[in-house]
């Protein structure tokens, strides 16, 4: 089974491009049975800081913490993962909460990483870049 990252985050905060998050819950739809998803600890962060500025209340923001960890694999925060986002930042001059992102894809194994913020097809330490809103 592959592995893919970083998508949750994306479906959930991107409310204003409909046809952006059609997408998104199309690949999420059928990838419990292709993927295995992972996320970072940091797409949940970010998931929730994004979701609480947007008035959700706390009941409802656990209930879709719950539906992110029930679905995804959560990678947390290691020691190594943190050199390795270190690292990225300073070879691939991407931001600070990216290269959590990319690190936590990268040291669980994962195939590709599921993104908009890098460009479609690149790829980082062998893991394919894929843009899940290019059709």
């Amino acid at each position: 089974m592959d592995k893919h990252s970083n998508i949750n985050d994306k479906i959930i905060q991107n409310d204003s491009h409909f046809a952006n998050r059609r997408n998104s819950y199309k690949f999420i739809e059928g990838a419990p049975q292709k993927y295995e998803l992972v996320i970072s600890y940091q797409v949940v962060n970010e998931t929730s800081q994004v979701l609480k500025k947007k008035g959700l209340s706390e009941p409802e923001l656990r209930l879709i913490i719950d539906g992110m960890f029930r679905l995804c694999e959560v990678s947390g925060f290691t020691q190594s993962g943190a050199a390795l986002a270190s690292e990225l930042r300073e070879t691939l001059s991407i931001s600070y909460w990216d290269s959590h992102i990319v690190a936590s894809a990268i040291l669980a194994g994962c195939g590709s990483l599921i993104s908009e913020d890098f460009q479609d097809g690149a790829i980082i330490r062998g893991m394919q870049v894929k843009n899940p809103f290019i059709v």
